[in-house]
């Protein structure tokens, strides 16, 4: 088991005291989204041996910082939740990488790669290269990725009995 923390609405956290496990839920997503989520569910069947087709839940490997603002809508109540999951049940990816894939671009690792792209020339498609987030290791030899790295990850479910901890707050 590892730790691993997320970050909810005060509504999806009743809604899983009451279920006994918090699920995804597209409704949850943010507009304008539907297609990198539906490639990430995709990403989750073909990469965790127990998914089952549930919408993906954003976990952390760090400890979000409740005193920094976009975690959720301003002012809403939400929970930071601790969990000990199984790491065999969570798809993890970077986080700056994966922007790529919410702005539905190219990602490149460096000039002569987007040069590529831009000449359509790459040896990839646009959604295999989307696959690099789960690539630690190409990530950090990269001249345009290897400064920063946020590892966040996705599950299926989370039973509340894999939380160990909760902090309610208000956004900022």
């Amino acid at each position: 088991m590892a730790a691993f923390w997320t970050i909810q609405t005060g509504q999806a956290w009743e809604q899983a005291q009451a279920l006994g496990e918090l699920r995804g839920n597209p409704s949850w997503g943010q507009e304008g989204f539907q297609e990198p989520y539906t490639w990430m569910t995709h990403q989750m069947e073909k990469r965790l041996p127990t998914y089952r087709g549930g919408y993906p839940i954003w976990v952390w490997t760090e400890k979000p910082d409740l005193r920094q603002g976009g975690h959720l809508e301003r002012g809403k109540i939400g929970v930071r939740l601790q969990l000990e999951v199984d790491p065999r049940m969570v798809l993890l990816s970077d986080f700056f990488a994966w922007h790529v894939v919410l702005n539905d671009g190219f990602l490149s690792l460096d000039e002569r790669d987007h040069g590529l792209w831009a000449e359509n020339m790459a040896p990839m498609s646009k959604e295999e290269s989307w696959e690099r987030i789960f690539d630690f290791d190409l990530l950090h030899t990269s001249e345009w990725w290897s400064d920063f790295s946020i590892v966040q990850g996705v599950v299926e479910k989370v039973s509340v009995t894999q939380v160990i901890g909760v902090t309610k707050f208000t956004a900022r």
